[in-house]
């Protein structure tokens, strides 16, 4: 799948899903290393992302014969600037 077709399968169901959640809802969304930036164009366009948690997994270490990817992007991201410390807004 391509960047483009990616992005157009997240804007199919992110923004119904932004319209579940209540006012002071955060996210938490993973991404590999292959679609994480395409992840981040779309949900800053409906959220306030506050921090990106780069995170590496120990399953899979260890395989002779093929390549596993163990890393991953956690997005975390709010509906609101509220309540926050004022380092976080």
């Amino acid at each position: 799948m391509t960047d483009e077709e990616y992005e157009n399968y997240l804007e199919s169901w992110f923004p119904n899903t932004i319209g579940l959640l209540k006012p002071n809802a955060s996210l938490y969304i993973c991404g590999d290393w292959k679609n994480s930036h395409v992840l981040y164009k779309v949900i800053k366009k409906y959220m306030k992302v506050r921090n990106r948690i780069f995170w590496q997994r120990e399953k899979g270490r260890g395989a002779l014969k093929n390549w596993k990817n163990c890393t991953e992007d956690i997005w975390f991201a709010t509906e609101f600037t509220g309540f926050l410390p004022k380092n976080l807004l």
